[in-house]
């Protein structure tokens, strides 16, 4: 009677753009849109493949900002992250870059 609908990403929204400065206090904002309401965790990778931090959820479900900054607290250097989003159940996994400057 019922069949079961697969979660699927349909977009994933940077509200200021994909490019921030973090030492001059700008952070990253984005948004996902899904078919599905689930829980996401989103990490953040460097280019090499070393797990930098994870991205802050905002109080509403699916809202993500990131300030730039590694585990440690640190300011990380320019260059492209990437942006890895993974349901809790290991469901689906989705990737989007973001650039750091200045």
């Amino acid at each position: 009677p019922f069949e079961s609908v697969p979660l699927l990403i349909q977009n994933v929204i940077f509200e200021n753009g994909k490019t921030f400065a973090p030492s001059l206090d700008e952070e990253i904002y984005f948004v996902l849109e899904t078919n599905r309401i689930t829980e996401f965790d989103v990490k953040i990778f460097d280019l090499d493949g070393k797990f930098i931090a994870y991205a802050d959820e905002n109080s509403e479900s699916l809202n993500w900002k990131w300030n730039g900054k590694n585990k440690n607290g640190n300011l990380v250097p320019f260059g492209i992250y990437i942006l890895y989003f993974i349901t809790d159940s290991g469901e689906l996994s989705h990737k989007e870059a973001g650039v750091v400057i200045k």
